[in-house]
Protein backbone atom coordinates (compact mmCIF):
# COMPACT_ATOMS: atom_id res chain seq x y z
CA UNK A 1 0.00 0.00 0.00
CA UNK A 2 1.07 3.75 -0.85
CA UNK A 3 2.04 5.89 2.32
CA UNK A 4 1.46 9.28 1.74
CA UNK A 5 4.86 11.54 2.31
CA UNK A 6 4.33 15.59 3.73
CA UNK A 7 6.74 17.73 2.42
CA UNK A 8 8.76 19.94 4.87
CA UNK A 9 5.81 23.11 5.07
CA UNK A 10 8.26 25.67 3.18
CA UNK A 11 8.40 24.05 -0.20
CA UNK A 12 4.14 23.76 -0.37
CA UNK A 13 4.42 26.78 -2.28
CA UNK A 14 7.52 25.94 -4.37
CA UNK A 15 6.38 22.82 -5.18
CA UNK A 16 2.56 23.32 -5.36
CA UNK A 17 1.44 20.41 -3.24
CA UNK A 18 1.89 19.00 0.51
CA UNK A 19 3.30 16.01 0.08
CA UNK A 20 3.06 12.70 -2.38
CA UNK A 21 2.09 9.04 -2.07
CA UNK A 22 4.60 6.65 -2.43
CA UNK A 23 5.48 2.65 -2.05
CA UNK A 24 7.82 2.19 1.34
CA UNK A 25 10.33 0.11 -1.37
CA UNK A 26 10.24 3.47 -3.63
CA UNK A 27 12.03 5.67 -0.96
CA UNK A 28 14.26 2.94 -0.05
CA UNK A 29 15.13 2.71 -3.47
CA UNK A 30 15.56 6.65 -3.72
CA UNK A 31 17.59 6.33 -0.05
CA UNK A 32 20.12 4.02 -1.64
CA UNK A 33 20.22 6.11 -5.38
CA UNK A 34 21.06 9.69 -3.64
CA UNK A 35 24.25 7.52 -1.51
CA UNK A 36 25.54 5.95 -4.74
CA UNK A 37 25.15 8.99 -6.76
CA UNK A 38 26.57 11.50 -4.59
CA UNK A 39 28.57 9.99 -1.88
CA UNK A 40 29.80 6.41 -2.76
CA UNK A 41 32.12 7.80 -5.88
CA UNK A 42 34.17 9.26 -2.88
CA UNK A 43 35.22 5.49 -1.93
CA UNK A 44 38.29 5.70 -3.80
CA UNK A 45 39.28 8.38 -1.81
CA UNK A 46 38.69 6.14 1.60
CA UNK A 47 40.77 3.01 -0.06
CA UNK A 48 43.28 5.53 -1.16
CA UNK A 49 43.58 6.87 2.60
CA UNK A 50 43.10 3.03 4.16
CA UNK A 51 46.18 2.01 1.59
CA UNK A 52 48.44 4.69 2.95
CA UNK A 53 47.76 4.36 6.06
CA UNK A 54 49.22 0.82 5.98
CA UNK A 55 51.43 1.95 3.47
CA UNK A 56 50.64 -0.64 0.71
CA UNK A 57 51.24 0.63 -2.63
CA UNK A 58 47.88 -1.11 -4.13
CA UNK A 59 45.25 -3.89 -2.93
CA UNK A 60 46.96 -6.04 -4.70
CA UNK A 61 49.28 -7.17 -2.38
CA UNK A 62 46.25 -7.73 -0.16
CA UNK A 63 44.45 -9.84 -3.08
CA UNK A 64 46.81 -11.34 -5.20
CA UNK A 65 45.84 -10.80 -8.86
CA UNK A 66 42.78 -8.50 -8.09
CA UNK A 67 44.79 -4.78 -7.23
CA UNK A 68 43.25 -3.38 -10.68
CA UNK A 69 39.94 -4.67 -10.29
CA UNK A 70 39.84 -3.76 -6.73
CA UNK A 71 41.20 -0.73 -7.46
CA UNK A 72 38.23 0.09 -9.84
CA UNK A 73 35.56 -0.99 -7.22
CA UNK A 74 36.44 1.04 -4.66
CA UNK A 75 33.32 2.87 -4.10
CA UNK A 76 31.78 -0.59 -3.55
CA UNK A 77 33.06 -0.56 -0.14
CA UNK A 78 31.55 2.11 0.69
CA UNK A 79 28.38 0.88 -0.88
CA UNK A 80 28.51 -2.29 1.13
CA UNK A 81 28.95 -0.75 4.13
CA UNK A 82 26.41 1.70 3.69
CA UNK A 83 23.44 -1.06 2.57
CA UNK A 84 24.34 -3.01 6.01
CA UNK A 85 24.01 -0.25 8.01
CA UNK A 86 20.42 0.72 5.83
CA UNK A 87 19.31 -2.79 6.30
CA UNK A 88 19.98 -3.01 9.89
CA UNK A 89 18.75 0.48 10.92
CA UNK A 90 15.51 1.02 8.38
CA UNK A 91 14.48 -2.28 6.71
CA UNK A 92 14.88 -5.18 8.79
CA UNK A 93 12.22 -6.41 10.59
CA UNK A 94 12.44 -7.35 14.37
CA UNK A 95 11.11 -10.70 15.15
CA UNK A 96 8.03 -10.06 17.77
CA UNK A 97 7.25 -11.71 21.21
CA UNK A 98 3.55 -12.00 22.90
CA UNK A 99 4.80 -9.90 25.80
CA UNK A 100 6.41 -7.13 23.00
CA UNK A 101 2.99 -7.53 21.02
CA UNK A 102 0.87 -7.01 24.38
CA UNK A 103 2.86 -3.94 25.55
CA UNK A 104 2.11 -2.49 21.72
CA UNK A 105 -1.85 -3.41 22.25
CA UNK A 106 -1.82 -2.02 25.64
CA UNK A 107 -0.70 1.47 23.84
CA UNK A 108 -3.81 1.32 21.17
CA UNK A 109 -7.07 3.07 21.48
CA UNK A 110 -9.79 1.36 23.29
CA UNK A 111 -11.40 1.71 20.00
CA UNK A 112 -8.38 0.18 18.03
CA UNK A 113 -7.99 -2.35 20.69
CA UNK A 114 -11.63 -3.66 20.31
CA UNK A 115 -11.42 -3.72 16.52
CA UNK A 116 -7.99 -5.83 16.49
CA UNK A 117 -9.47 -8.12 18.58
CA UNK A 118 -12.79 -8.34 16.36
CA UNK A 119 -10.43 -8.88 13.42
CA UNK A 120 -8.06 -11.27 14.86
CA UNK A 121 -11.41 -13.31 16.91
CA UNK A 122 -12.64 -13.44 12.69
CA UNK A 123 -9.39 -14.90 11.40
CA UNK A 124 -8.81 -17.24 14.28
CA UNK A 125 -12.29 -18.36 13.20
CA UNK A 126 -11.63 -18.68 9.63
CA UNK A 127 -8.94 -20.34 10.36
CA UNK A 128 -10.10 -23.20 12.42
CA UNK A 129 -8.18 -22.29 15.30
CA UNK A 130 -11.03 -21.35 17.90
CA UNK A 131 -14.95 -22.58 17.59
CA UNK A 132 -16.78 -19.98 18.81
Amino acid sequence: MPKKFHFPEFLHGVLGRDGFEAFPIQMHGLGFGVFASLVAPFGGYLASAIKRAYKVKDFEQTIPGHGGVMDRMDCQLLMALFTTVYLNAFVRMDVFSVGSMLNAISRLSRDDQVQLYRQLKGKLKADGAIAF
